[in-house]
């Protein structure tokens, strides 16, 4: 009896520990730059996000939240973490420890997702929204490079999982010209777009509709 009491205790705390169970990220990247490929200031926004549906990350949405676990354009890519550079102290330089990261606390966010990371040279940590003509650089790669792994979430649990993202041009943590990125990889290339004004065709029709019904009553 006391042996069967030991093993369901046993398996009790098995499946408490797997179902708290969660993943650990060390983040490295070098160089992190502005759309002029200026290295990036220290206090510059950095976002880790994960694709939780369709494995494609899509164009961010003006408006878009900048907290954990919400979308950057209305669908399924999720805010993992948000940092800033401040913690290797070197402009450009990115070296973060993500600490234990539960599945569970993003909706949608499983294992073999595609995972990304997010650079905003103009925004801070403290900026809660994501404006259009906000500049932002975007990075994943499916293999693994740089001695670094593939940008995938990784099984449940993990510690410590490593991803890098090195440019060519890059001197604190890259290998530098031997990196598998080019150094135009780090710059801040993208723009979010405002949200679309309605055409004048469509306000046209709109306008229509309405003195239709204005007629019929």
């Amino acid at each position: 009896m006391n042996r069967l009491f030991a093993l369901v205790l046993s398996l009790t705390v098995f499946t408490a520990y797997q179902s708290h169970a969660s993943i650990s990220f060390l983040v490295q990247s070098d160089l992190l730059k502005n759309s002029g490929g200026t290295a990036m200031i220290q206090t510059g926004l950095v976002l880790f996000v994960s694709s939780t549906t369709d494995a494609t990350f899509d164009s961010i949405l003006a408006g878009s939240s900048t907290s954990i676990g919400s979308s950057l354009n209305g669908g399924d890519d999720k805010v993992l973490f948000k940092t800033d550079l401040s913690s290797y102290g070197v402009n450009g330089v990115l070296d973060l420890t993500t600490g234990a990261l539960d599945l569970s606390s993003v909706s949608g966010w499983n294992t073999g997702d595609p995972l990304a990371l997010l650079w905003f040279p103009t925004l801070t940590t403290a900026s809660s929204t994501i404006g259009a003509g906000t500049e932002y650089g975007f990075y994943r790669n499916g293999s693994a490079v740089d001695s670094t792994q593939a940008w995938v979430t990784p099984a449940d649990p993990t510690s410590n999982y490593l991803l890098g993202f090195f440019t060519q041009d890059g001197a604190e943590l890259s290998p530098g010209p031997g990196a598998a990125n080019t150094a135009s990889a780090g710059n801040a290339s993208l723009t979010v777009a405002g949200v679309p004004e309605p055409s004048r065709s469509l306000l046209g029709l709109i306008g229509f509709g309405v003195l239709v019904l204005r007629r019929r009553r």
